[in-house]
């Protein structure tokens, strides 16, 4: 997902990384939302399992994307109005596709489902989006915590949150919750996943590890997650079946690593580098498109069921063919609204109300309460 705030100097293999993590997150609601692999059962079932392995670290992907770029050595100034740009797309899509449900069928839809779908941070209606609001805002104080730790310490805190969220973490699921963070759709995952890319990119981490050992890491993650689910019964009551399948568990956020590594050393040459450009800021629309309530419930549910029926090695096949139909669509419709935007000058318009606002947050914060408080 396209983040708010970013550094000048692009890598050009992230940017193709967060597309790859948006079709991987389409192909995740294929599966489950499509009706795949509930609608499954035996060898198909275990083949969709397989499939949704391959794909289930995108969310991983995106939090530690945020960190590895969003992370500079140098402290530039950090605008928190430009959460207005992050915030807008998510409030167009959210309310104009209810709005618009609501004119062409109003029997279906009412004017409280309208008057829901004009907060769709405060809602939930895009949980990541809820989750990352909380993220953006800490994100100048991380910052400033990072940069205050020498690469040695903070590779002492990345392995003390890893070792506690991820590894304990992971363990202690086999007999409760855990640390109870919802499976990972909770802003403290995000927020350690941040962390964990800051910590990349501060210490250069992906230059020390070859793209092959990151090959094999995924692959012995992908392999871990699927045969405990798919072939490991229940043992009392261990969840040996599910406790894996979590965004917060160690294997996928070993995963989120190994993809970070191979896509941050990836070259490419002009023409390359200008689709990835063109087509990168328009991801998150595609969460936001496919995701919006109206379609997650009204479309996309149950929608692939047919796949389930085709013979068995069609399965992948069929799945990835239709997830990219459907992530093409959506890319292809935020292209146009971030064109459509420019054309309008709403950029123009939007960066206007961010210099105000933080020229009125910067007079506020000199005549804050805060500093007698602190003094």
């Amino acid at each position: 997902m396209r983040e708010p705030y970013m550094p000048q100097n692009r890598n050009y293999g992230i940017d193709l990384l967060r597309l790859l993590a948006m079709f991987m997150v389409v192909t995740q609601h294929v599966l489950l939302q499509g009706g795949v692999i509930n609608n499954s059962y035996g060898a198909k079932n275990a083949l969709s399992w397989l499939c949704y392995s391959f794909v289930f670290c995108s969310v991983d992907v995106f939090a530690t994307i945020s960190g590895y770029v969003c992370f500079k050595e140098k402290e530039v100034k950090f605008s928190y109005s430009k959460y207005l740009k992050f915030w807008l797309p998510v409030f167009v899509y959210s309310f104009g596709f209810t709005l618009l449900a609501l004119i062409v069928k109003p029997s279906a839809f009412s004017v409280k489902e309208l008057i829901f779908s004009a907060f769709p941070i405060s809602n939930h209606t895009y949980w990541y989006a809820s989750c990352y609001t909380a993220l953006f805002f800490l994100m100048p104080w991380m910052n400033k915590a990072i940069r205050l730790c020498d690469k040695r310490q903070l590779t002492n805190l990345t392995l003390i949150l890893v070792l506690l969220f991820a590894v304990y973490g992971t363990f202690a699921k086999l007999f409760s919750l855990g640390f109870n963070l919802s499976a990972g759709y909770d802003p403290l995952l995000l927020i350690i996943l941040y962390f964990i890319g800051a910590w990349m990119k501060k210490c250069n981490i992906p230059e020390k590890i070859k793209s092959s050992y990151a090959v094999i890491g995924i692959i012995c993650s992908v392999l871990i997650i699927w045969i405990t689910k798919s072939f490991v019964p229940r043992v009392w009551d261990l969840r040996l079946d599910e406790f894996l399948y979590a965004y917060d568990s160690l294997t996928v956020i070993l995963m989120a690593f190994c993809y970070i590594v191979i896509f941050s050393k990836i070259k490419f040459g002009n023409i390359q580098k200008k689709l990835i450009a063109f087509f990168s800021p328009a991801a998150f629309g595609v969460y936001l498109i496919h995701c919006q309530s109206v379609i997650w419930n009204g479309v996309f549910k149950d929608a692939f069921v047919w796949i389930i029926k085709q013979k068995i090695w069609l399965i992948p096949v069929f799945v990835l063919c239709s997830a990219l139909a459907v992530f093409t669509v959506c890319l292809i419709i935020d292209r146009l609204r971030i064109t459509l935007f420019k054309v309008l000058k709403i950029d123009n318009l939007l960066n206007k109300i961010i210099k105000k606002s933080d020229e009125k947050i910067n007079a506020l914060s000199k005549k804050s309460v805060f500093d007698k408080i602190s003094d």
